[in-house]
């Protein structure tokens, strides 16, 4: 049996690392009831199992540092002990009463190193390229995501909007003004989704001209088709592309899909997420 003594954190997600590469079979919690509640306990359990179902977990709480010693001598099998990268007190008991156990697990995130301390030497362990998921981070505070604009952002029409208003951006800004964040102007009606209505008789020559210009540009890109009322008063906008749909709708969001399209363009991230709406347990330190 592969144990592992783990004392409880606020941020869980990097012990999943040496459970998974040297197959721990039981952790073995260590919770000082002076300073954590029972909430906490409660979510790093859930995240655990839901992450390792078949793992033990095993809850051993104490109110001394001095009664580490005992608790370790109470597990005889293969022990290891992990220590993150930031040295605290819970870490330092742990390092003293480590002459009982096997091997003394320390992660670098940095290289992507994981070391273990044996009896007599040192022993480097390569990760490899493991990733956390953002799931899996909103998930190790006791948080799930209710909704997220990502997919929206993605889509071309989004792209080539935003790349339409970095190149026209003074255009883009008398059209915001004067049309699309005026809602007695941009009228979107909650019974025809895909739609959107500009009422041009409140609209000045100009400003026609530059929203005929965007939205011939979108027409040619075949994401929107419009067309004008029989006494050219009002202009109407059906949307092809959903993604666009939604950011010319809600036109405050412009800027965050441009955002979250730089960033994943800069290849430095793995896994980029907008717009998320949370679901936070109750009990979450988070909040």
């Amino acid at each position: 049996m592969k144990n592992l003594f783990y004392f409880l954190d606020a941020f869980n997600l990097p012990v999943t690392l040496p459970i998974e590469y040297f197959g721990i079979e039981k952790i073995i919690l260590l919770v000082n009831n002076k300073y954590y509640k029972r909430y906490d306990i409660n979510i790093f359990k859930e995240y655990i199992l839901d992450e390792f179902p078949n793992i033990s977990l095993i809850i051993e709480s104490f109110k001394k540092y001095s009664e580490i010693n005992s608790i370790i001598l109470k597990y005889s099998d293969e022990n290891y002990g992990y220590f993150d990268g930031d040295i605290n007190v819970n870490e330092m008991v742990l390092f003293s009463n480590s002459d009982y156990i096997d091997s003394r697990l320390v992660l670098s995130e940095n290289n992507t190193l994981l070391y273990e301390f044996k009896k007599n030497n040192v022993v480097e362990h390569y990760l490899g390229d493991y990733e956390y998921e953002v799931d899996d981070l909103v998930g190790s505070f006791g948080g799930s995501i209710y909704s997220e604009d990502s997919q929206t952002f993605s889509t071309q029409g989004v792209r080539d909007y935003i790349q339409w208003i970095s190149s026209n951006y003074d255009y883009f800004e008398k059209l915001n003004h004067n049309v699309f964040k005026r809602v007695k102007i941009f009228i979107n009606d909650q019974k025809h989704l895909d739609s959107s209505m500009v009422l041009l008789s409140r609209v000045n020559d100009y400003t026609q001209y530059l929203l005929i210009n965007l939205l011939e540009y979108l027409k040619d890109k075949n994401y929107i088709n419009y067309h004008l009322s029989k006494d050219k008063k009002s202009l109407y906008i059906n949307y092809h592309d959903q993604g666009l749909k939604n950011v010319m709708k809600k036109p405050g969001i412009w800027l965050e899909a441009k955002i979250y399209n730089v960033l994943l363009s800069m290849g430095y991230f793995d896994e980029v997420k907008a717009g998320v709406e949370f679901f936070w347990n109750k009990d979450s330190p988070l909040c």
